[in-house]
């Protein structure tokens, strides 16, 4: 007697189909893993649905976002086929637990509708703030400080501010005397470990050109560590 191949259900439609199979012949459904992440089966009675935007670099922020605030997900790309049919539409859905609504609502929200939400191609990033690199700013107060980049996101950019400063915008820099006072020992010269900023406020408002190129040390990361644990936000 033949061995029967394995079958399983399609979890859009419950059709029988067989284990290789890649799309169901009922709705259409892609029945290919679609997220490298999954929900305990436990949790699957407790999911929901939540709409994605289709713009790719929406969609890339959403999802990285979502990994650095650790939220568990996976991602239905074909939801509606069962109903309007395979070639209707392909408007991704975000499958969540319903305790997380309102949070991943909010990420959505603020991606998909703040106007003043500046995505930046992971190339440009890449060129223009390369990590440990070196830049002079405006200070606020006068003349010019030395800031370096930590880490970058597609949200902002992270930097670590230093002491020193200069009467005119510095070309070159000796990196064996940057400093970091902290504000108890002097409140007008202390600097900073860590400062995530938008890109448009350190492009726009900071004024930063490149200087040189360095590197970043596990010492450097403290307070940029301290702040992804602490789920924190942007100035």
């Amino acid at each position: 007697m033949e061995n029967q191949e394995e079958e399983y259900q399609c979890s859009e439609c419950g059709t029988a189909v067989q284990a290789d199979t890649k799309v169901c012949p009922n709705c259409g459904a892609s029945l290919e893993e679609t997220s490298d992440k999954e929900i305990p089966d436990n949790d699957k009675e407790e999911l929901i649905e939540i709409p994605l935007t289709s713009d790719p670099a929406k969609l890339s922020a959403i999802l990285s976002l979502l990994d650095e605030k650790k939220i568990e997900y996976s991602i239905n790309e074909n939801p509606m086929e069962n109903i309007w049919g395979p070639t209707f539409t392909q408007v991704p859905r975000l499958l969540v637990h319903s305790d997380l609504e309102d949070e991943v609502n909010e990420i959505i929200d603020v991606i998909d509708n703040d106007e003043n939400y500046q995505i930046l191609d992971t190339e440009i990033i890449d060129s223009e703030y390369k990590i440990g690199s070196y830049f002079s700013i405006k200070s606020e107060a006068s003349g010019y400080r030395i800031v370096k980049i930590l880490a970058t996101d597609l949200q902002g950019v992270h930097i670590r501010m230093y002491s020193n400063h200069f009467d005119t915008r510095p070309k070159t820099i000796n990196l064996k005397e940057l400093y970091s006072n902290s504000i108890k020992d002097d409140p007008k010269t202390f600097g900073s470990y860590h400062i995530p900023l938008r890109y448009e406020t350190f492009s726009e408002k900071w004024k930063p050109e490149f200087v040189v190129e360095g590197t970043v040390s596990d010492d450097d990361l403290e307070g940029y560590k301290i702040w992804k644990e602490e789920k924190g936000g942007y100035f």
